[in-house]
């Protein structure tokens, strides 16, 4: 048998996209996050905190 000459299954690439390993959530902080963001609680907090903030930034 000469070099090269046999026929090889191809390897399939070994890159992976992180995006395909990131796990979903749990289901507690998912469903609260949810909860929280249909009760408009990050308008009412930035509300809450305004008057400490500094006119330029922090």
């Amino acid at each position: 048998m000469a070099l090269g000459k046999r026929e090889q299954e191809r390897q399939e690439s070994l890159w992976v996209e992180t995006a395909k390993l990131a796990a979903p959530g749990h289901h507690f902080y998912i469903r609260l996050n949810k909860l929280l963001r249909e009760a408009g609680f990050d308008a009412f907090l930035e509300e809450l905190c305004a008057p400490y903030y500094h006119e330029r930034g922090r």
